[in-house]
């Protein structure tokens, strides 16, 4: 996807270790899923990922996911919502 794929690459910058470059594309892709099939409001979108975190079995991870989304979410919402959607 494109947004992805800008994404991506703007949050692998602010990434600083390998763990949070696979952490933040999961959190983008989720966001974007997230904000694409629902009518989800950013503290609901922040909520369900935050849960997201939660799930994952490496407590590492956990805290990184959700560091991640309390950090850089509302960037990644502003960058999902001013991004024009190129493949429709």
């Amino acid at each position: 996807m494109v947004i992805f794929g800008f994404l991506a690459i703007l949050l692998l910058k602010v990434a600083t270790a390998q763990e949070q470059c696979v952490v933040c594309s999961m959190v983008v892709n989720m966001a974007e899923s997230y904000m694409s099939s629902s009518n989800m409001t950013a503290p609901e979108v922040e909520n369900a990922l935050a849960n997201d975190c939660l799930k994952l079995s490496n407590k590492i991870a956990v805290a990184e996911c959700t560091g991640f989304v309390h950090q850089y979410l509302s960037v990644i919402i502003d960058q999902l919502a001013n991004v024009p959607l190129l493949w429709l």
